[in-house]
């Protein structure tokens, strides 16, 4: 949800919070922490609370991840799929190039 508030900042965002996952995800107060690490990137604090309480976004995303589990079979993130071979966890791009056939590369 966050990385959707972000706009023109959204690679920042990503960037951050998996740079940064140590820091907010695996800590007491995660909510806190990681409102320090979206504001790291420039987003206010009234910005990162109304984008946690949008009811509507919370409802996208929600069916998003409900429509990947049901219809892919998606079961953790991240999860790819390149050319029809679905990889699951973090990968290097040479893992994704072995894949991809070699136009597409």
């Amino acid at each position: 949800m966050l990385v959707r508030c972000s706009g023109a900042k959204r690679d920042a965002v990503i960037d951050r919070l998996f740079d940064h996952q140590s820091e907010w995800a695996f800590t007491a107060n995660p909510l806190f922490h990681l409102k320090q690490q979206v504001k790291a990137t420039g987003m206010s604090e009234a910005d990162f609370d109304a984008c946690l309480k949008n009811q509507a976004l919370y409802d996208a995303v929600r069916k998003m991840h409900d429509d990947a589990a049901a219809n892919l079979d998606v079961k953790s993130t991240p999860t790819f799929f390149v050319d029809g071979v679905e990889l699951t966890g973090e990968h290097a791009l040479d893992k994704i190039d072995e894949i991809l056939p070699p136009g597409m590369k």
